[in-house]
């Protein structure tokens, strides 16, 4: 296997240990992102999504249970290993990590073949979970009636049969038609807006009643995107396109989506929820406090005092918005807020 191209986020304190392991993985030829504090942990894994993370025990002063909690949703929908860095044994803590879902622990003295070893048994295991998943996503769409795609930055890359036969791209490994080459946004202003908001990461699922195609105009089709994911400059959708025989589908009919038989990523259908909700049900009082202090560029100590809280306890809220609002930092938080939910 090799390691040089993997990433791994090294969440730690500056300390003996830490810097020993540290060099080790240098060494052995990873690309090593090192972190002190929460925050910036959180807008690296957004930024660009590594291949693992390994946690100090304590950082900042948050556990790696606590990290682990508050990075979950990115690390399991994203199939990321966490590796716990732990200096002392304590069975309690290892039995609670474990039930939690942490993958694996590292123990010093750190030698190379060992960190080696830990670190690619948690890739094969990764990756053999994730042929599993790819495997049985593709058996389900096979069956399928409707044409499903995946598209990556708006290009389609991959189709079921339907989708191959109902538009005509026998072989998407030498054509591969970007979604406005088949669907025409542009039939109305509304539908046009809600493409826009989609492609720029404002909507994560969003479903066209009556889309026309291209090259077939009086052909219509009830359109169901889902945002996937975002990770090293490459955005994935999965969409589903089912021929309408009316202009006007009834409600009943958009309820049933065929969607819901389709084994579609656990992170795709978070967003779809996330999408239904309002600013009121997805911030607390607080957070929305913090968040527009933020908005007008005032530092974490003064909202702390502003506020009569910890410094740490603004860090943990703006965490918390910046999770919920499944941006990559607090700027990103603060434009979704007014763009999304008119904070």
């Amino acid at each position: 296997m090799e390691i040089n191209r993997k990433r791994i986020l090294f969440i730690s304190s500056i300390d003996k240990h830490q810097k020993e392991l540290a060099t080790i993985l240098f060494q052995l030829g990873f690309n090593l992102v090192a972190v002190t504090d929460l925050e910036t942990a959180i807008q690296k894994s957004s930024v660009s999504v590594p291949d693992i993370i390994l946690c100090d025990g304590k950082v900042d002063e948050y556990s790696a249970l606590e990290i682990f909690n508050i990075l979950e949703r990115r690390i399991v929908h994203k199939r990321i290993p966490f590796i716990l860095i732990s200096t002392n044994f304590n069975s309690a803590e290892l039995l609670m990590a474990e039930e939690l879902g942490i993958d694996g622990f590292l123990f010093p003295p750190f030698e190379a073949d060992n960190v080696k070893n830990i670190i690619e048994r948690q890739f094969q295991k990764r990756d053999y979970h994730t042929s599993v998943a790819e495997n049985k996503y593709k058996t389900v769409c096979k069956l399928i009636p409707y044409a499903v795609f995946v598209a990556e930055n708006r290009r389609i890359i991959e189709g079921n049969t339907a989708f191959k036969k109902t538009f005509g791209y026998t072989e998407l490994k030498t054509k591969q038609p970007f979604l406005k080459e088949l669907f025409n946004f542009r039939v109305n202003e509304t539908e046009e807006m809600k493409y826009i908001r989609f492609q720029n990461g404002l909507l994560k699922d969003v479903v066209f009643t009556a889309i026309p195609a291209i090259e077939h105009p009086e052909k219509k089709y009830r359109l169901h995107l889902i945002y996937v994911e975002q990770s090293n400059n490459v955005v994935q959708i999965i969409g589903m396109a089912k021929p309408v025989k009316n202009s006007q589908p009834n409600s009943n009919e958009l309820v049933n989506d065929c969607f819901c038989t389709l084994p579609v990523p656990s992170y795709a259908h978070h967003s779809k929820e996330e999408n239904k909700m309002g600013a009121d049900s997805i911030l607390t009082k607080r957070e929305k406090q913090i968040l527009q202090l933020s908005a007008k560029g005032i530092p974490i100590k003064q909202i702390a005092d502003q506020l009569g809280i910890s410094v740490r306890t603004v860090e943990k809220h703006r965490s918390n918005v910046i999770q919920k609002t499944n941006s990559g930092n607090i700027i990103g938080a603060v434009h979704i807020a007014k763009t999304k939910y008119s904070l």
